[in-house]
């Protein structure tokens, strides 16, 4: 079963532990993260070639089976800390899925709230 948790609704501590201890220390950029880069013209030195996830807010933990199997993070661009570079990852092989610019007072008044567990009681879906 797969299920989605955002850190606005809810998001375990066991879960982003768990994605914590996932060693991001090589990240693998598939065709299309690379083609979203140009498409937003995101320098190149932006794009991590690993990372520490304290440096980065986990926003969504994507699972199956109860483990982890996806994160989306984000953090302020080095150019324009008004900028985020956020980042879709598979894990535990660390494969970008894709990459986008978004704005730091970005506030989720487009968030789906039915995609994503509310609370431990809602993992029946």
């Amino acid at each position: 079963m797969r299920l989605e948790f955002h850190k606005d609704l809810y998001l375990p501590d066991s879960l982003l532990a768990a994605v914590r201890a996932v060693n991001f220390s090589h990240l693998f950029y598939t065709a299309h993260a690379r083609k979203a880069a140009v498409e937003d013209r995101i320098p190149p030195h932006e794009l991590p070639v690993s990372l520490s996830l304290a440096d980065w807010t986990v926003v969504i933990v994507e699972t199956f089976h109860t483990r982890p199997s996806g994160v989306l993070i984000r953090r302020p661009m080095t150019f324009n800390p008004d900028l985020h570079l956020v980042m879709a990852i598979t894990v535990p092989v660390c494969r970008v899925k894709t990459v986008w610019v978004n704005h730091s007072r970005d506030n989720h008044r487009t968030l789906d709230r039915k995609k994503y567990v509310a609370g431990p009681l809602d993992t029946g879906r």
